[in-house]
């Protein structure tokens, strides 16, 4: 298995991009590898994101990924570069619906991750709207122990040393199970971190269905098992054939914990896990 960034193996935290070039899944310890093999790691959650564009005047909404979660399944979007390694700490993928192509780069800064999810216009019909979500499930104790732990809605730290309103999720320093605080944030374009313009914490399916339906419906914290998702809106677009529109999702762990990350670049599909 080819991996980009940190160590494959040990007591470290490694996270996991699948062939779709989505992120995917943290695990505390051990190499991810496909399920069953990943049995003994232990998971800390997962991630996916979603996006919603008019074009043409119809508005088309979908889920980038296969499945997340174990709450939803089917994506418009079909591979069209599998996840490829550009270098030790970059690598990008290429995936479709037939109107938008979406070049997805995930790189491992100062040992986070950073993707930049560039939406880009096929038609001859002009993109005017793209609302674009990340989805955010994560158990700062791990997933045997789901109901540890809060997810808030709060500023979060970024990649460029800065604080925005993102997701965390935490835990106590010290009590039994800890591994370790976990965070998102994202923005439009490609410079880093930006407020939200749509934020949802509750129970996973409520979440996905926010999503699905293209609006969240806010909330500020609730107790493990949660979900959360935030968007952002880029709109009065004006995007003919060609040109194209990018959002940034950052990953971000406590500053404190030591964890080394790794991109695995193998298809790793949420679907073939038991969560």
């Amino acid at each position: 298995m080819a991996a980009i960034g940190g160590a494959p193996g040990g007591a470290n935290t490694t996270f996991c991009v699948s062939d779709y070039g989505w992120s995917n899944g943290w695990f505390a310890t051990g190499f991810p590898g496909d399920y069953p093999a990943n049995t003994s790691s232990n998971l800390l959650g997962d991630n996916a994101q979603a996006v919603s564009y008019t074009l043409g005047g119809t508005t088309y909404t979908s889920w980038i990924t296969p499945q997340a979660d174990g709450k939803h399944t089917g994506t418009d979007f079909t591979v069209v570069t599998p996840v490829t390694k550009v270098n030790n700490d970059q690598a990008t993928s290429v995936v479709t619906d037939g109107r938008v192509d979406i070049t997805i780069t995930s790189t491992v800064i100062n040992n986070n991750i950073q993707q930049i999810f560039t939406i880009t216009n096929e038609t001859t019909q002009t993109l005017t709207n793209i609302n674009f979500f990340d989805y955010f499930n994560y158990f700062p104790y791990g997933a045997n122990n789901p109901n540890s732990g809060t997810l808030t809605y709060q500023t979060v730290p970024t990649l460029e040393n800065t604080s925005v309103m993102g997701l965390w999720a935490s835990g106590t320093w010290g009590t039994a199970g800890y591994i370790r605080d976990g965070g998102v944030c994202g923005g439009i374009g490609t410079s880093g971190c930006t407020t939200p313009n749509g934020h949802q914490i509750g129970t996973p399916g409520a979440v996905y269905q926010g999503v699905s339906l293209g609006g969240l419906s806010g909330g500020t914290s609730a107790s493990n098992d949660a979900a959360g998702a935030l968007s952002w809106d880029a709109s009065n677009l004006s995007l003919g054939k060609g040109a194209s529109q990018a959002f940034t999702i950052e990953l971000v762990p406590e500053p404190e914990t030591i964890a080394m990350l790794l991109i695995g670049l193998a298809g790793i599909y949420l679907g073939r896990r038991k969560f």
